[in-house]
């Protein structure tokens, strides 16, 4: 049967070479060890076992590594533990076991303990524990003991020992045997705990920081009384003293350079290694964070409380570019960021060359390649040649298939093959994509199937090199579908060339035409081409009323899909907002009344610019042609940004309001406290149910606020008498039987269904809305079907007293 195979000893796992006081041994001193693990495991071998054993022993020294630890682990569930034993007997006598191997062990004991061989499992760690004594320093046999007794936490045997090795490697701390009572090791306390108290409290020393286990706080150790062990910390703003074991169970022990430290006790400081060392603050937080979190969640850690929030773009800024040079952190993703902190450190090459194999599309390889090369660039290393090389093999293999095929990508593949043959310093790296784009007069397919700003930009160049007499004019005619963040550059590339300006104005207006296709390039004209002389032939109105029929057309017809039709406008909203407007005024100061009217009703008729974007936009219409807006009277009932109510309705809600505040929320604040104070909140009923209260007092707090803001007061003598508005109190009169019934529209702090008072903002209600004498409606708010007359019309009277006056 193959050995068990140790597993490396880590950094992770080195323990402490400080200097040990000479370690007392167990008893059991004046047998060797060979006889001592006799003895103490002989106790449940027969003769047969125990020969077998020996004879294992004696083949130590020609142990392999051939059998993993998994393998054991089914070993011993298949009922097979007497040979995985021989061999744990084996590996600890060897000399080049180490305790941290040992320790990786541990689950071998947990599946013993499972089988219900715990009196086998307990014998083996004692061996363990016995063998780091006599080759290691007691520490180490520490670090081997306790995880050993956390499994087997039930074992009188290993307390024994974790209790010697303490008292010997603390041998000099005068106050070790009282707190060693507090902790309860050798008592009745779980193990776990003991060894949590004893730990963390033979580290600490005043001037120490912890942090709460439950919400992070940090606190700083004060004073410790080791008389009875008692811990006083402060948080900066609250003091407490705790017992040593409830200290330990609360907190958890961490350095001074602690996020959650310079936050509460040395905010200057942190404010300073924020400007200097973003990434170092960064690396903290993601390694009390679980090692992973996204940029969102790092934005609310630190704003406002340590970043103002109108400095958290500059400061985010300046953050990235330090992360990218740290080698322990990964920063994934586009808004938010995916941001994980990698102890040993990550390796960019090898990420990159995993990464890479697993894409589809050039695009994909083109971006992925272009972000390595400029992060190599940020952290100034070289790319790994070797790394780049088998890639560029691979792909000029691709490259090669795709291109006997004739299939749209042949371009975008070699572009690829390009980008790493610069890399690796090929003299003409653009031989290839040179050579196609010179063979194929017609081009436009192999650029469109070019769907990355980056593909096309170098595309441009490559053409330039393939087509010298007429790459202005054929780049022209491809501009239309060029991705929105290259038209800058290929722009540029027109306005140096010998290009005629009838040329630029013939792809200006293919852009215009083919708007559903070229729509990228049409925001860019819009945005940045109307700055440039040689592309200011259309004037902005036509390209704004285009842009605006365009969004009318995605709205209108589903053939675009919701992935285009989501892009498109998310688009159009970014280019007309660009600049804070400043194109569309620019607009709006060159037209006359008439057509500013037409351009307002476009506006109104889109639902997909978005409320704000399209409320800016008529905004600045309504500032530039006032008397647009004098013609039209909005009626009371459709005014959006007002709430009409009565002078009582109004005062019923601010003593609504006030009672939420002042009343209902102390009291469940009160509530809140009481049940918390009852512990363990896991199964507090009483805890979750004022914790539902609390939610729902706060949404009706907002909804209410938001109403009251709105609020403003109605008067009878404003009602009109012509037809049903706000305020209104109408006697209905059904068709059929003549039963007569009387309505009256208030706000909603007045409506009392029960009085026949209704909210003028109900769907019934605004249906009726504006009608007048002798109309017929029907009110579905009555079983009686059938048409109603409304044969009476005033406004309500006002009860309270000023009215009455």
């Amino acid at each position: 049967m193959a050995a068990l195979r140790l597993p490396p000893a880590t950094s992770e796992q080195a323990f402490s070479l400080r200097p040990q006081p000479p370690f007392l041994s167990h008893t059991r001193a004046s047998l060797s060890y060979t006889e001592r693990i006799d003895k103490h495991v002989g106790m449940h071998e027969n003769g047969e076992s125990r020969a077998a054993r020996s004879r294992q022993r004696d083949r130590r020294g020609r142990c392999d590594d051939a059998m993993q630890l998994d393998e054991a682990l089914k070993l011993v569930g298949s009922g097979n533990s007497k040979d995985v034993e021989s061999q744990w007997l084996a590996l600890i006598e060897r000399d080049d076991t180490t305790p941290a191997q040992i320790i990786a062990l541990e689950p071998i004991l947990n599946e013993l303990a499972k089988q219900g061989k715990t009196e086998q499992a307990e014998s083996l760690a004692w061996a363990a524990i016995e063998s780091v004594t006599e080759r290691c320093s007691p520490a180490e046999a520490l670090d081997v003991c306790k995880p050993f007794l956390l499994t087997l936490n039930k074992s009188a045997e290993l307390k024994q020992q974790a209790t010697d090795l303490y008292l010997t490697v603390y041998a000099d701390r005068d106050d070790l045997e009282a707190l060693m009572e507090e902790a309860g090791i050798a008592g009745g306390r779980p193990p776990r705990r003991a060894i949590r108290t004893l730990d963390t409290c033979l580290t600490i020393k005043p001037g120490s920081y912890v942090v709460s286990r439950d919400d992070d706080t940090a606190a700083r150790v004060e004073s410790i009384n080791t008389t009875n062990w008692q811990v006083t910390l402060t948080t900066g703003h609250h003091t407490k003293t705790l017992g040593c074991v409830e200290f330990a169970d609360a907190h958890a022990l961490c350095d001074e350079d602690d996020f959650r430290v310079l936050a509460s006790f040395d905010r200057q400081r942190l404010q300073g290694i924020l400007r200097k060392e973003p990434a170092t603050v960064i690396e903290n937080i993601l390694k009390v964070r679980g090692n992973r979190l996204d940029s969102d969640d790092l934005q609310a850690v630190l704003t406002p409380r340590i970043i103002p929030a109108d400095e958290w773009p500059k400061w985010w800024t300046r953050a990235r570019a330090a992360i990218r040079k740290s080698r322990h952190i990964k920063l994934e993703g586009r808004s938010p960021y995916i941001l994980e902190f990698i102890s040993g450190g990550h390796n960019i090459h090898e990420e990159f060359a995993a990464d890479f194999k697993h894409l589809d599309s050039p695009a994909q390889r083109f971006d992925v390649l272009d972000g390595f090369l400029r992060e190599c660039k940020a952290r100034e290393e070289s790319p790994d040649t070797a790394i780049l090389g088998k890639i560029r093999d691979a792909v000029t293999r691709r490259a090669a298939v795709v291109e006997s095929t004739g299939a749209a990508t042949s371009l975008a593949e070699r572009l690829v093959e390009s980008q790493i043959a610069r890399a690796v310093g090929d003299p003409d790296p653009d031989g290839a994509a040179v050579a196609l784009l010179a063979s194929e007069p017609d081009p436009a397919v192999w650029f469109r199937a070019c769907d990355s700003p980056a593909l096309w930009l170098v595309a441009a160049d490559c053409l330039t090199k393939a087509r010298p007499q007429d790459w202005p004019e054929t780049l022209a005619a491809l501009f239309p579908w060029a991705p929105g963040s290259a038209c800058d550059h290929l722009a540029d590339m027109l306005d140096k060339s010998d290009l005629s300006g009838e040329g630029i104005e013939q792809t200006i207006s293919t852009i215009i035409a083919e708007a559903e296709t070229t729509y990228e390039a049409l925001y860019w004209l819009w945005d940045k081409g109307l700055s440039r002389d040689n592309w200011r032939a259309t004037p902005p109105l036509t390209i704004l009323t285009r842009i605006l029929a365009l969004l009318a057309q995605v709205q209108r017809s589903d053939r675009f899909g919701h992935a285009v039709a989501k892009k498109v406008c998310a688009a159009a909203r970014s280019a007309l907002s660009a600049r804070r407007y400043q194109r569309f005024e620019d607009c709006l100061s060159g037209i006359e009344s008439g057509v500013a009217a037409a351009l307002r009703t476009q506006l109104q008729r889109l639902d997909n610019l978005g409320r704000k974007v399209e409320e800016d936009l008529l905004n600045r219409v309504r500032r530039a042609f006032p008397e647009l807006y004098k013609r039209t009277q909005i009626p009371l009932w459709a005014c959006e940004d007002t709430l009409f109510a009565t002078t009582q309705g109004i005062a019923r809600a601010e003593t609504e309001i006030n009672e939420l505040v002042n009343v209902k929320m102390r009291e469940n604040a009160k509530a809140i406290g009481e049940a918390a104070a009852k512990g363990d909140l896991s199964e507090n009923s009483e805890y979750r149910f004022a914790l539902e209260e609390r939610d729902l007092l706060r949404a009706r707090l907002a909804h209410m606020q938001k109403q009251f803001s709105l609020a403003r007061p109605l008067y009878p003598e404003e009602i009109p008498t012509d037809h049903l508005t706000v305020g209104s109190k109408v006697s209905f009169r059904h068709v059929d039987s003549g039963e007569v019934v009387e309505l009256t529209f208030l706000g909603p702090f007045d409506a009392d269904t029960e009085q026949h008072v209704y909210n003028y903002k109900a769907p019934f209600a605004q249906g009726l809305m504006g009608s007048r004498l002798g109309d017929r409606v029907e009110l579905p708010i009555f079983e009686s079907q059938g048409p109603y007359e409304i044969v009476r019309l005033g406004p309500w009277k006002d009860t309270s007293e000023a009215g009455g006056q």
